[in-house]
């Protein structure tokens, strides 16, 4: 059985995250060289080796953790990794397989973005010769933090309301819109912090 932590590997069609999954966990994922391989999110379980306590008591021969197994004082806790399917430059507005793969990414509390470095995959995993793989990192990115504006933005006539009628702090508020994505309520308040005082002095009235 699996830790609750989950780690998804994220990237363009053809970048090579189902050949990722299945040789770092126990997965079989189906692979090809064509676009969209991937469709409903593949898993596999991997395990991350960590010095156990049990070294350190001198009960090594009794250890017996409810998740992963213990070998020599070194514990191997097992993590689930997601390979969710390809995103494409306009992904967050719905183009290529779109919102849905976005959404897949909401279960995992890391992302690994797997970059094809070979320059032989356009941003639609589309064969090519030339290609400059900082482009995928930027534009990745760029649909990752579009997609949440999007989800936040549409709501957010609703959001403001709430936040008048129970007299929430700022903090509060955007937490709790957040909160699904993972976002720890600590790095909502730095990035309040970075804000201009105005700015959010006018989001407290």
């Amino acid at each position: 059985m699996a830790s609750s932590f989950v780690i998804a590997c994220v990237g363009k069609p053809s970048a090579g995250k189902s050949s990722f999954l299945n040789a770092v966990t126990d997965a079989s994922a189906k692979v090809g060289n064509f676009p969209f391989t991937t469709i409903e999110p593949n898993e596999g379980i991997a395990y991350y080796p960590v010095a156990c306590p049990c070294a350190k008591m001198g009960v090594s021969e009794r250890c017996k953790p409810r998740h992963g197994w213990c070998e020599g004082g070194r514990r191997h806790v097992p993590v689930r990794l997601l390979d969710v399917a390809g995103l494409v430059p306009g992904a967050s507005e719905g183009r290529g397989l779109g919102n849905q793969f976005l959404d897949d990414l909401r279960h995992a509390d890391v992302l690994i973005h797997v970059v094809d470095a070979s320059g032989t995959t356009d941003a639609s995993g589309r064969e090519t010769r030339g290609y400059d793989p900082v482009d995928d990192i930027q534009w990745l990115r760029q649909e990752v933090e579009a997609w949440i504006w999007g989800n936040l933005d549409r709501k957010w006539a609703g959001v403001v309301r709430r936040h008048v009628a129970v007299k929430a702090s700022p903090v509060e508020t955007l937490h709790a819109q957040l909160a699904g994505y993972g976002t720890p309520r600590d790095v909502v308040q730095r990035a309040l912090d970075r804000l201009p005082r105005e700015l959010v002095g006018e989001f407290s009235r």
